[in-house]
């Protein structure tokens, strides 16, 4: 067998799509990732990407990503670049075009100005984590929780703070939050020098109003974005197991007589919003609390089926979740290459703390 990889171009765009509604994601809840119509779309929001295309004559049987953007690093604007996107259809699995994928990846990077280069891997995912080592990564740098902040009761929000949309005439004071708060959480989006305005343009349907302040005393203590990303990306539910059918099949005829949202059936879409860029300032913990309670209660009012929120686990962004109902997922950031060997020789290594760039993206 010949598997050709090469560049992918705007036409091959059919062929991606088709390419990822093959590869569902198996767990108890199996779910694919929908990109239609722009595959590219989701690209351009995480900045400059590349992407390799694996043929088998002249099918599209495989992919891998590299994209690069700003980032904070050691307290420094930098660029930083993320290896993601791998699929292979499941009838070319095990025959090595994962592989002959991240070897022309790597080869290619290898032309670029060097950055460090990261990547993620789900909690189980075996397949993953043995390729990673062709980009010779190092131990992970931290381990980060997704959480889908289930809206199934009203939350109740602690008062003293005044909560809304940002205006135009708070873009300033929300930017200087925004990079005080993650200058010193490596790989985080640099908001400062229209940073936070290329952020909004490369986001399709995200404006500066979906960034919901606290303030006190007239002050912003603290921030977070919110953003639909449907789109870029869905999400499908695409199987699960007779007894959670079941048990969503009993919540739908539930939720139709209480407040209660209602649960996914085989076939539909997850609707759900992204929690982006939280911030606070010191002592204000409870401020950022108060902002994600109100934006559960939003999504309750919508029919979402929850809010994702993403942090590295020893972060204190992780308080703000505390109290609400919840399910979780875990992954782990690495570096590869140069920066794999960088990071694992900085001083005081347990000191440094890390953002996994914008979980909107990942």
């Amino acid at each position: 067998m010949s598997v050709d990889v090469r560049p992918a171009t705007a036409g091959d765009n059919d062929a991606l799509n088709a390419l990822v509604r093959r590869c569902p994601m198996r767990a108890d809840i199996s779910l694919i990732v929908e990109r239609d119509p722009d595959f590219f779309a989701l690209g351009r929001a995480r900045g400059t990407t590349n992407t390799f295309l694996a043929e088998v004559e002249g099918a599209a049987v495989g992919c891998l990503s590299a994209w690069r953007h700003s980032a904070w690093l050691r307290g420094t604007p930098g660029d930083i670049s993320y290896i993601g996107d791998l699929r292979v259809a499941p009838e070319q699995r095990r025959l090595g075009i994962a592989s002959q994928l991240v070897a022309t990846l790597v080869q290619y990077l290898r032309t670029l100005p060097p950055v460090p280069q990261l990547l993620s891997t789900g909690a189980g995912n075996s397949a993953v984590t043995q390729l990673a080592s062709t980009f010779s990564v190092g131990e992970p740098l931290a381990r980060f929780t997704s959480w889908q902040l289930l809206p199934v009761m009203a939350a109740k929000i602690r008062g003293g703070f005044d909560m809304g949309p940002a205006e135009s005439r708070d873009e300033g004071d929300l930017v200087t939050l925004l990079d005080e708060f993650y200058r010193h959480r490596d790989f985080s989006p640099v908001f400062g020098a229209g940073g936070l305005g290329r952020l909004l343009a490369r986001s399709p349907g995200a404006k500066l109003s979906d960034y919901v302040l606290a303030r006190h005393g007239g002050r912003i203590v603290a921030a977070i974005g919110l953003w639909d990303a449907s789109s870029v990306r869905r999400t499908r539910v695409v199987g699960m197991p007779l007894w959670l059918r079941s048990m969503c099949a009993a919540t739908r005829v539930v939720s139709r007589i209480t407040a209660l949202p209602p649960f996914p059936r085989v076939g539909s879409l997850l609707r759900f919003w992204y929690i982006r860029h939280a911030a606070f300032e010191d002592g204000y913990e409870h401020a950022l609390r108060a902002l994600v309670r109100r934006a559960a209660n939003e999504a309750r009012t919508r029919g979402d089926h929850f809010l994702l929120y993403t942090c590295a686990d020893d972060d204190p962004l992780s308080s703000a979740v505390a109290g609400l109902p919840r399910l979780s997922f875990h992954y782990s950031l690495s570096a590869a290459g140069s920066a794999a060997r960088m990071l694992e020789r900085a001083e005081n290594r347990k000191a440094l703390s890390w953002c996994f760039e914008d979980a909107a993206l990942a």
